[in-house]
Parts: C-alpha cells; sequence; structure tokens
C-alpha cells in the first residue's frame, strides 16, 4: 500500500478517516517513487530490466538522485559504481557492471537494488526480505548499508523474518499477525525471546558445523547414487552486437554425490554457482566439460544438452522448485489450473481427482483450499513459496502419500526454499517434506542459505567456497 501498487479495485483508510479508492491512493503514492521513496523487492530479478546491465541500473538512480538535486547529470561513474559493489560484497566489481539481471545470482540482483537505493538516497526506503537470498556475512554488510542510509536521514521500513537481524538493526518493530498488529514497541522489548513469542533461530555465525558436513569433492557413503556430478565447470559466453566476446565463469571443477533416498544440502556464498548447478542437473543448461551421472538417464558428458526425450523421461523424476516463485506460477492462471494441470501430466487421472489431491497438498502446507481459485499474483512470497513445493510434488507424480509405489529414482530440488517463511512455517515445510520422503523414498537437494534449516532438515551438508 505506501509503494502505490495495490489493485485498483482496493480502498485504503486513513488514519484521518479518509476513505480513498485504490487508483487514487497509487497516483499519490507513485508521485514519490524515484524522488522520495524506493523499493528493494523481495523478487529482485523482477524488478530489474531483463536487457540493461548493472551499470545502466546504477546510472538510472544516479542521474535520478541528481535531478531531484537540481543538478545535471554528467554520465557514469565507473570508478564509484565499482568501490559500491565493492562494499556490498561483489567480488572483482568491475565484471558486473557489464551483465544483465540473468546473469547474476538472485542475492546479486537484489544487492544491484541496494546499490541503487545508495546512489539514490531516497526519503524512505522500503526493504521487503532484503537479507533472504544472501549468506550471513553478506547479510552483515548489508544490514550495516542500513545503519549508513537511517544515520543519513532515509526512513526505512523493513519486512524481513530474520528476527536477529531486525533485532539488531530496527528501532521498533511492528508484528502483525493475520492482518493485526499484536505487538509494537522497540526491537530489543518485542524481539525479546523471554516475551514468548516466535522462535528465535540461531544465528548462523555462532553454530559450528555438525557431523554431516563435508568438504566439496569428498565421497558420500552411499554405494547407490542418484545423481554424481564429477568436476563440473560452467563457463558463460556472451557475443554483442559489437562483436566483442565475453565470458563468465560460474565455476569449476565442482563435484556432488547425492545417495538415492537423502537429504543433501547446498550452502555457500551468493553467485558461487549452486542455482546453476542445479538448473545442469535438471537439464535447462549444459556444463562446459566435466561428466554427470543422473538417475534415469545414466552417465553423460555433461556438456551435451539433452534432446527432447531424454528432458521428458528426465523431469517425470526430476524436478526443481524455483528460488524465483515468479518463474513457477502463470499469474494470469488461477492457482488451482496450474496445479492442476501438473498433476495430470504426471499420472493418469480425471480432473476432479486432480483438483482434490492439490486441494489436500495445499492443506498439508497450511494453505486454505479457497486459494485456489484465486491467481498466484494473490499470494504472499511465502504463501507462493509453499505452493511452489507443493507443484513439485504434484510433478512427480505424488498425488497422496499412501497411494504411490516406492521408488528411488525421484529427486526434488528446492532452491532456497524458506525464502518468505517464518519459523513456524519452516517447521511445517520441514514436516511435510519428511513426510513425503519417508512414504516414497523421495530424495532432496536443498539449496539455502538458512544453515540452521539445513542442519536439522538434511542428512549432510555440502560447503562450497567462492
Amino acid at each position: 500500500a505506501i509503494a502505490g501498487l495495490l489493485p485498483e479495485s482496493a480502498r485504503v483508510r486513513t488514519r484521518s478517516a479518509e476513505l480513498t479508492s485504490g487508483r487514487e491512493w497509487n497516483r499519490r503514492m507513485r508521485a514519490a517513487w524515484g524522488r522520495d521513496l524506493f523499493v528493494i523487492s523481495q523478487d529482485a530479478r523482477s524488478t530489474l530490466f531483463p536487457h540493461h546491465t548493472v551499470a545502466w541500473h546504477l546510472r538510472r538512480a544516479a542521474d535520478a538522485a541528481k535531478r531531484v538535486a537540481g543538478l545535471k547529470a554528467n554520465g557514469p561513474a565507473t570508478q564509484r559504481d565499482e568501490d559500491l559493489l565493492a562494499t556490498l560484497g561483489f567480488e572483482s566489481p568491475r565484471n558486473y557492471l557489464s551483465r544483465r539481471p540473468h546473469e547474476l545470482s538472485t542475492g546479486e540482483c537484489q544487492r544491484v537494488q541496494w546499490a541503487m537505493a545508495a546512489r539514490l538516497r531516497p526519503r524512505w526506503l522500503i526493504a521487503d526480505e532484503p537479507f533472504a537470498s544472501v549468506d550471513s556475512a553478506t547479510a552483515r554488510r548489508l544490514a550495516d548499508q542500513l545503519r549508513e542510509l537511517a544515520a543519513a536521514g532515509c526512513g526505512v521500513l523493513l519486512i524481513s523474518h530474520d528476527l536477529w537481524l531486525l533485532r539488531e538493526v530496527a528501532h521498533s518493530v511492528l508484528v502483525l499477525h493475520r492482518g493485526r498488529g499484536v505487538a509494537n514497541g522497540p526491537a530489543n522489548e518485542v524481539l525479546m525471546p523471554a516475551v514468548g513469542w516466535a522462535l528465535l533461530p540461531v544465528p548462523p555465525a555462532d553454530l559450528a558445523a555438525n557431523e554431516h558436513t563435508k568438504r566439496d569433492g569428498q565421497e558420500c557413503p552411499s554405494s547407490e547414487s542418484i545423481v554424481q556430478a564429477d568436476r563440473l565447470t560452467k563457463v558463460f559466453s556472451r557475443t554483442s552486437w559489437l562483436g566483442t566476446h565475453r565470458t563468465t565463469t560460474a565455476f569449476q571443477n565442482r563435484s556432488l554425490t547425492i545417495a538415492a533416498g537423502s537429504c543433501v544440502g547446498l550452502a555457500g556464498p551468493s553467485g558461487c554457482g549452486k542455482t546453476t548447478l542445479a538448473r545442469i542437473v535438471m537439464g535447462l543448461c549444459s556444463s562446459s566439460s566435466g561428466r554427470i551421472t543422473r538417475g534415469p538417464l545414466g552417465a553423460d558428458e555433461g556438456s551435451r544438452p539433452l534432446d527432447a526425450a531424454s528432458r521428458d523421461r528426465l523431469w517425470r523424476s526430476f524436478q526443481i522448485v524455483h528460488q524465483d516463485t515468479d518463474l513457477v506460477f502463470d499469474p494470469a492462471c488461477r492457482l488451482g489450473d496450474a496445479l492442476v494441470q501438473v498433476a495430470r501430466a504426471s499420472r493418469s487421472m480425471s480432473e476432479a481427482e486432480a483438483w482434490k489431491h492439490a486441494g489436500e497438498w495445499l492443506l498439508r502446507f497450511g494453505l486454505s483450499a479457497e486459494m485456489m481459485l484465486a491467481p498466484a499474483s494473490c499470494l504472499s512470497g511465502g504463501e507462493k513459496r509453499r505452493a511452489a513445493i507443493v507443484r513439485g510434488l504434484l510433478a512427480l507424480g505424488i498425488a497422496t502419500l499412501d497411494t504411490v509405489g516406492a521408488d528411488d529414482s525421484r529427486l526434488l530440488i528446492l532452491d532456497e526454499p524458506t525464502v518468505g517463511l517464518d519459523q513456524f512455517w519452516q517447521e511445517t515445510v520441514m514436516r511435510e517434506l519428511r513426510a513425503a520422503q519417508a512414504a516414497v523414498r523421495l530424495t532432496y537437494l536443498v539449496i539455502s542459505h538458512n544453515r540452521p534449516f539445513l542442519r536439522q532438515f538434511c542428512d549432510e551438508l555440502v560447503e562450497w567456497t567462492t
């Protein structure tokens, strides 16, 4: 509402009891965009212009700030942009200025938004889950950036489930439950564990690796594996319309073994290639070198793209829940139609049966069956995350837990499954995923920066470094 993004059919009642239409309210609020207000979105990639570079986005924010100050834009400031990206945790920042959003990880896209906010220096900043897609060290850098903006006179509305960082950064906290404020006051009082509200997770920096943690390339103890990646390397290359050729190395000589029926966690800094590896496992892209063995397909050269028949066979047993939930659902399609479509494509059933099973799965993950009649755009980020997990399970042919036969060949890749979820819903997701694994021998690959979740849920944790 504050950002002016409400539907036009909405009604807004202000403190003075004035009732305003959504269209009029949005017009008022959007007048402040780029001058007084900036929003760091939870879905960072979808808010950046896909065909423009990082340097273009930073220059656009800097030019907007100069227009507000009554100054004339004087072209790009490459060195200042590099220094800013370096303070936000980008290694070799010069290499990132010419990249476009699809060449960045979600955490890197989020940090580009932070850099734009630092260039713009708005009066008000809305940051929606700004720490969700970055590692703990980078989250500390972003917290410092927030303090600098606030010290410069910027008012910040920080929306987050990371309660420890809220306690460190926020001056006051408002707790919402089902649309109503249930607590409001100084952060160190509202978020104190002694108050008894919310399960505060242990800060990742204070957790020592447990016995499941292993280093990249270490052999898996299981003799039967569903995925075996051996010394994979991925290099992206692009030729501009001017004929210049540029290459970007996502990762080099990475190895990973996933035993059938296990749950493997994959952690590492933002931008180290975790999601790219998942895409290679799914056959969505090929590696530049190395070999990979996938259960339904057997051993294969990772650099050889899969043909249509092989992809179809693979995707009946392997599915991925994308970190960007906007990639999962058609925004113009009802949620129920999207779930029924994948359920019927993976198993022979009537449309009525598919609607029934999809509704049951949504209830298991704490979503109401009425949501099936609404488009995915009406769901919150956490609700879309849980609905995306349901879609992944249905796409694997798991309509119910008591009618599917055991099958060791099913793999579900979960990319940042806890983004947008508080501690309660993380526990719910963990419980339901474990129930599905026990019933149908599912295998999980979980990619996340949430190390407490990984250590609690996974059999083993693989740590990648840059």
